[in-house]
């Protein structure tokens, strides 16, 4: 038999399951251990109480009980741009690096050296938005204008 909770404790296990946890096997584990400790072992319960997917803490408790991880399902959706044009990357890099802090580029700028210099499609790289998004991601500076750091 579990033991009860208040209001506040719920909000502790929530906060702790959120910002402790990565997502996976190990947030798992911990939502089947509450599950277990406050909830009779009912993924229903904890689905109510702590505001859980029901199949996550189900897969937990599976987890808990046989001792192996199941894998979590492959993402679907769009292949990023670093997975559709490997060497992307590495040549977003040496444009931007080989240029000096009086010839920076900006995030427009970027697209068009990568046709003229690289041999890119137009068609096959990011809109500006998403280019200004990768170069923020590969740790270049945000703003309008791209220097390295």
């Amino acid at each position: 038999m579990g033991f009860r909770l208040k209001d506040k404790g719920i909000q502790q296990v929530r906060r702790k399951a959120r910002e402790d946890f990565d997502k996976g096997a190990v947030r798992r584990a911990f939502q089947a251990a509450m599950t277990r400790l406050y909830c009779q072992d009912n993924p229903r319960i904890a689905e109510r109480t702590f505001g859980w997917s029901r199949d996550a803490v189900q897969k937990g408790l599976t987890e808990s009980d046989t001792g192996d991880t199941i894998a979590d399902q492959e993402r679907t959706g769009r292949p990023s741009y670093f997975q559709r044009l490997p060497h992307l990357q590495e040549d977003i890099r040496s444009l931007v690096e080989t240029r000096t802090v009086e010839t920076r580029m900006t995030a427009n700028a970027v697209p068009e050296a990568l046709v003229r210099e690289k041999g890119y499609k137009e068609a096959e790289l990011p809109a500006e938005s998403t280019m200004r998004a990768l170069l923020n991601k590969m740790g270049y500076r945000r703003g309008k204008k791209i220097e390295p750091q």
